[in-house]
């Protein structure tokens, strides 16, 4: 047994050393050159987001909310809705569609009415 553990020992040991001489002798097949940043461009997207929570074609859904019997004075807190918003290119609904916001958004403060969106925007 004891000869069995010697020999796994030695090829250790080989694949070792092995490894550190065939990093030694590796080469770069470029030269190192210092960085240079692009130059920067900046695009300005100008759009309307219209969220419409009620009436009869909503584009935000309560789909989950908790059970707030606990307490009844936080109405909005921990609402879940998912959204299909229309984007325009102008703040009435009506103007030229130029594409969509779709996602969830829930109301996660006590006091401020604060919410996080997690959204994708598809533009046309």
């Amino acid at each position: 047994m004891e000869g069995r553990a010697m020999v796994l020992l030695a090829l250790a040991l080989a694949l070792i050393a092995s490894t550190n001489t065939s990093l030694a002798h590796t080469h770069y097949y470029s030269k190192p050159r210092p960085y240079t940043p692009m130059k920067k461009h900046v695009t300005n997207l100008h759009f309307y987001f219209h969220d419409t929570v009620s009436g009869p074609n909503p584009s935000a859904v309560l789909v989950a909310k908790p059970n707030t019997t606990s307490k009844p004075n936080l109405p909005t807190f921990g609402l879940l809705y998912a959204i299909d918003d229309p984007l325009t290119v102008g703040p009435d609904p009506a103007s030229e569609a130029i594409g969509r916001a779709q996602g969830l958004y829930n109301l996660d403060d006590y006091s401020d009415g604060i919410f996080t969106e997690r959204l994708e925007k598809e533009i046309t």
